[in-house]
């Protein structure tokens, strides 16, 4: 088993206790900020690895953040919204909608349940995986960072061509626009319901939203990729993390905010980008390429 050194215990619990008072906070846990929590760490208790740090890091997420800069304009160029292929597709699959049944069997709008919250703080945090799971790689295998951070970055970018052609409801805006049943946007509710308020960065506070990003869901997409890096690198880890997304995966259907064959479409564009990249040096050299002379 192995052993880690007590700067690395207190890095962890350091952690820890920054990301459970940012929950508490209700302070979202967005890119910018999370390079800063680490970056934090990384002065006060790696100091030798500050340098290498700030190279690696910087330039993954500056385009991370460039992406979440063009995902705000993918819904102006006057593609049709689409909704009833969608539909569509979740009958053909299961004969109803599961966000609705989902709902009718778990939801009660007079009551704020301890799984609504629970599902609500992992919608919020789809961040925050992909990035300790970076972080772990980082200090661990250096090479697995480079492709784990390659993938992201191309399943963020091919996610923004689908967004932009093809934009598409999701459920709970199909539900206020009247095309199927009502709706909860369990997410809305539950944080009126619990008054908190949720923290957004300057950065993203001036960020167009994009309400109509829903295929491929993202949300799949980063879980389904950092499922399939931690099998590859540590199946035990892996099989570890595996309740993480089997939670998003349900919450995000039962709280309305994307269909199964979003989820599908996300898990598929997770696979195929994880196959380019670790299985072709020659796309992990050209994105680092981009990368560098992005810090350049």
């Amino acid at each position: 088993m192995k052993k880690y050194s007590p700067s690395t215990i207190i890095f962890i619990i350091y952690l820890i206790a920054i990301v459970f008072l940012m929950l508490y906070k209700s302070v979202s846990l967005t890119p910018d900020r999370l390079l800063i929590v680490f970056l934090l760490g990384v002065i006060v208790l790696a100091k030798s690895k500050l340098k290498s740090f700030v190279k690696d890091w910087l330039p993954f997420v500056g385009l991370l953040l460039g992406y979440e800069i063009l995902r705000g304009l993918a819904d102006g160029f006057g593609f049709k919204v689409h909704s009833q292929i969608l539909i569509q597709a979740e009958e053909s699959l299961f004969g109803f909608l599961p966000t609705i049944k989902l709902q009718e069997i778990f939801y009660q709008p007079a009551i704020v349940h301890w799984y609504d919250v629970f599902f609500m703080l992992t919608y919020f945090t789809h961040f925050l995986y992909p990035f300790l799971i970076a972080l772990y790689l980082w200090f661990n295998n250096r090479e697995f960072f480079q492709k784990f951070t390659s993938a992201l970055l191309l399943t963020s970018f091919s996610a923004f061509i689908f967004f932009t052609l093809f934009p598409t409801m999701p459920p709970w805006m199909a539900g206020q626009d009247k095309i199927i049943l009502p709706i909860h946007k369990i997410i809305n509710e539950t944080l009126d319901k619990t008054r908190l308020n949720h923290s957004l960065s300057t950065f993203y506070q001036k960020l167009n939203p994009n309400p109509v990003a829903a295929f491929p869901s993202l949300h799949s997409g980063y879980v389904t990729l950092s499922l399939l890096t931690l099998l590859a690198y540590s199946p035990i880890i892996g099989l570890a993390f595996l309740p993480l997304p089997l939670a998003i995966w349900f919450g995000t259907v039962y709280m309305g905010e994307h269909y199964v064959v979003d989820l599908l479409g996300g898990a598929l564009l997770a696979i195929i980008c994880f196959i380019i990249v670790f299985k072709n040096e020659g796309i992990v050299r050209f994105l680092k390429t981009l990368m560098s002379r992005r810090q350049s």
